[in-house]
């Protein structure tokens, strides 16, 4: 056996428009259907691949989900008090990572929409990066692998967070 490729990632949240809104508006990622119904989405990426599955969970949903999309999880790995999944396992997961292109664009976007963000630019590699948190407090690093105006970087604070109020 040999890994291809990454598939997707799944998000179950009891925060489910504002997830896919989250996606839509910031990432410009689009929405298609789901397998589960009208309980799940997928989130494509511009070439059109599906590569986040959202998981809409409620206190009265748990039973269907752990007989269906997570169905992989126990009833002990879910919090009593909920019925929402716990973060064992999954709260191990530090980032998602995605490659991305038109760093420019984006950094004028999230400063126009007041997205809170993190900026980092990796010599070695020659890497762009910008961290920030989805709905669910979920990590996301978008990574890009271009060269832009050291205009566009001015006044930029490396690793700070830019949260233009």
């Amino acid at each position: 056996m040999f890994v291809r490729q990454l598939d997707h990632v799944n998000i179950a949240t009891p925060r489910f428009s504002e997830t896919l809104e989250f996606y839509k508006r910031v990432l410009q990622m689009n929405v298609g259907p789901s397998p589960i119904g009208p309980h799940g989405a997928f989130l494509h990426d511009a070439a059109g691949a599906a590569c986040i599955h959202v998981a809409s969970v409620t206190a009265e949903s748990v039973d269907r989900l752990l007989t269906t999309n997570l169905a992989h999880r126990t009833r002990e790995e879910t919090d009593p008090a909920t019925g929402f999944a716990t973060l064992y396992g999954g709260g191990a997961v530090d980032h998602i990572a995605f490659n991305c292109d038109g760093l420019e664009h984006t950094l004028e976007r999230f400063r126009r929409d007041k997205v809170p963000h993190r900026y980092f630019f990796i010599e070695m590699g020659s890497v762009h990066q910008i961290f920030l948190r989805d709905p669910n407090g979920i990590i996301l690093e978008l990574r890009f692998f271009e060269t832009v105006s050291p205009d566009i970087l001015s006044g930029i604070q490396r690793g700070g967070i830019e949260s233009p109020a």
